[in-house]
């Protein structure tokens, strides 16, 4: 694997930390011990959720990471993408939007964490 491919891999699988994506997958995966269908589920759990883990993902950022301020809101946006995406469990699943919204917010959010691993190299810093 060639150096700029491995550093650009590297970027992109730091783009949203693990710890994040983890404790967003943990709580998302308590969804049906509350519900039997996410469109059951009260619309205020998932913005809940995600801002819980985006506030974690933030302050982790500054005060673990001394990340510059830039690269957490790219990280962010990226994670807010991810969030409102999820089928069943996102946003757009708890209220039940039509495919082509999914399919629209899908392709925005694969466009996004695409580029800016390509044009942002601190992630890591």
């Amino acid at each position: 694997m060639s150096s700029i491919f491995g550093d650009y891999l590297r970027r992109l699988r730091e783009l949203v930390p693990a710890r994040t994506m983890a404790i967003y997958t943990t709580i998302t995966g308590l969804y049906p011990l509350l519900s039997s269908a996410s469109a059951d589920l009260p619309e205020w759990v998932p913005f809940f959720v995600i801002g819980l883990c985006l506030a974690l993902q933030v302050v982790l950022g500054i005060f673990n990471d001394n990340k510059k301020w830039y690269v957490i809101l790219l990280s962010a946006i990226a994670f807010i993408l991810y969030g409102l995406v999820q089928p069943y469990i996102g946003i757009l699943g708890v209220f039940e939007a039509s495919a082509e919204l999914h399919f629209v917010f899908s392709v925005i959010m694969i466009g996004y964490v695409t580029v800016i691993p390509i044009f942002v190299t601190e992630f890591n810093n």
